[in-house]
Parts: C-alpha cells; sequence; structure tokens
C-alpha cells in the first residue's frame, strides 16, 4: 500500500506497472498531490494527433464512488481519498488507455484553436469561461478514450473516461482506514 508520511493509506502499490520518475521510490508521501503528480510524471506520455496524452496501463487501478462502471462518462481518480462517497471502489483497467492531457497549456492552445477554426464557438467560450465539461463531451463524441485534467488543490487530478463500461472492470470495496 501507499501511504502519506502520517500513516494514511491512499492507495495500492503499483510501482510495477509504471516507470517511476526517481531512481528511489518513496515510501511515503507528504500529501495526496504529491503521490497524483509522481503518478502522472511516471505514466508514459506519447504524442499524436498534435495533443500529448498519458498512456495509463492495462492493468492500472483507479478509484471512484460508484461500483459499476456504466455511468458515462465516469470520472475516477488515482488515489481512494478523492472519491467522495462513504464507499471507495477500485477497478482495474481492462486495457492500456490513452488520456488527452488537459493540464498542458499546449494541448488547450491547439483545442481552442481547432474549435475556431471549426466554428465551435460554444467550446471556444467553454475554454476561455473555465467550464470544462463540454470539451470533457466533445472529446468523448470524437471516440478519445479520455482526459486527464488537473482539477482543484484537493484533488489534483480527474481521470475523466468515455467508456467505462469498456475499460474498466467492476469496482471491488476498498477499505478506507
Amino acid at each position: 500500500m501507499v501511504k502519506l508520511n502520517d500513516g494514511t493509506l491512499i492507495a495500492d502499490d503499483q510501482y510495477d506497472l509504471i516507470n517511476p520518475c526517481t531512481e528511489k521510490i518513496p515510501s511515503s508521501f507528504k500529501n495526496v498531490d504529491d503521490y497524483s503528480i509522481y503518478i502522472l510524471w511516471s505514466i508514459k506520455q506519447v504524442f499524436k494527433d498534435n495533443l500529448f496524452f498519458h498512456r495509463i496501463p492495462e492493468l492500472f487501478k483507479v478509484y471512484s464512488d460508484k461500483r459499476l462502471p456504466s455511468e458515462k462518462p465516469l470520472n475516477v481518480y488515482f488515489n481512494i481519498v478523492d472519491p467522495q462517497g462513504d464507499i471507495i471502489y477500485d477497478h482495474t483497467l481492462n486495457k492500456s488507455i490513452d488520456l488527452v492531457s488537459l493540464d498542458s497549456k499546449s494541448n488547450i492552445s491547439v483545442l481552442k484553436a481547432t474549435f475556431i477554426e471549426q466554428n465551435h464557438t460554444d467550446l471556444v467560450t467553454a475554454i476561455d469561461d473555465g467550464h470544462i465539461t463540454p470539451i470533457l463531451d466533445h472529446l468523448c463524441e470524437l471516440g478519445y478514450d479520455g482526459c486527464i485534467i488537473e482539477a482543484t488543490h484537493d484533488s489534483p487530478y480527474l481521470i475523466h473516461l468515455c467508456h467505462p463500461d469498456k475499460q474498466l472492470s467492476v469496482g471491488r470495496p476498498t477499505k478506507l482506514i
């Protein structure tokens, strides 16, 4: 298990599925943000369609407050602290997925230019106003696996899956200690 310095357990150990971004794997983290940033930096980045993606490996565990991954789209997290429900479920990715990196300024610029070119004024306005939901929905309509965004300081990274029923296993309850 991955734990914070105060002993709080926050996630299953998945170091065997990622390429650690440091030579020495930290045995504990100061806070949830440190862990999420560490995971994000350790996951492979790929460039295609003029965008940067984070490639999340097959069998990687993510967490949500939903047991069945049938809700489309579905938000999941890197750790058990972020979901808002009383019971947290861990899901395993059925296959590797590429998530559009919406925390990348260059990706936002490319998307905005594309939306302007395609006369999607509603999506340009959404970018300008910081309303991410219409952009996420549009990316799903285009056939992308999903995206990852920097949500808030309380929940540093939100993973938005477009087809969770095809991408995730049925969730197993995770004990919050």
